[in-house]
């Protein structure tokens, strides 16, 4: 099967911000604290074996790679993140969150993401954000359904690739972190990146 974006390498892993849910002080030191004691996210590569992830609630899979863990955590009733995590950044999110991944917001560095159509089409719900780069904007087929690429430039530049469930009520969105800014062609986790969607099925 073909690679869906074959030019682009691995690399190095983002910097991701952490945000937990409200507890007492005590229960929860300051984030620069925890930081300070916490393992620092590196490079790893994926491994060449790979396992497959099952959500029943949308009636998907996909393969990630056997050294990555996911992590679910649902934002709000209708939305879904399953972070797609590689060893290091586990054990750096873990440690950020007091071990409750799953539980506060965590920004991977790779993720799946599940969330209600918003607009007519999944190119006016795309467009809709206003950080999305207009011109980037372009097809692909990801899970026998039409899908767009398309660069978002928010705190820092994201590649993501949207596509509709089979129900035409959800977008799944596969997003990860482009390493430079002005050369844009290199992502984070790009061999995790491409297992996914080349994998992906409903």
């Amino acid at each position: 099967m073909p690679r869906i974006l074959p030019r682009l390498r691995y690399g190095g892993l983002f910097a991701a911000a952490v945000l937990t849910l409200a507890a007492p002080a005590w229960a929860n030191p300051p984030a620069t604290l925890l930081a300070q004691n916490c393992p620092a996210a590196r490079d790893e590569a994926a491994s060449s074996t790979s396992r497959e992830i099952r959500n029943a609630d949308y009636g998907f899979t996909f393969r990630v790679p056997d050294n990555y863990r996911t992590v679910l955590h649902r934002p709000y009733p209708s939305d879904l993140v399953i972070s797609v995590l590689n060893p290091s950044e586990y054990d750096n999110f873990r440690c950020l969150t007091g071990g409750r991944l799953g539980q506060g917001q965590v920004w991977p560095s790779l993720g799946v993401y599940v969330k209600p159509l918003e607009g007519s089409s999944l190119r006016a719900h795309i467009l809709q954000s206003p950080v999305v780069e207009r011109g980037s904007l372009r097809e692909a087929t990801v899970a026998g359904q039409t899908a767009l690429i398309y660069l978002a430039d928010g705190h820092d530049l994201s590649l993501s690739v949207s596509f509709l469930a089979p129900s035409q009520r959800q977008v799944v969105t596969v997003s990860t972190y482009v390493k430079d800014r002005d050369r844009r062609d290199e992502i984070y986790s790009a061999d995790a990146f491409s297992l996914i969607l080349n994998s992906f099925a409903f």
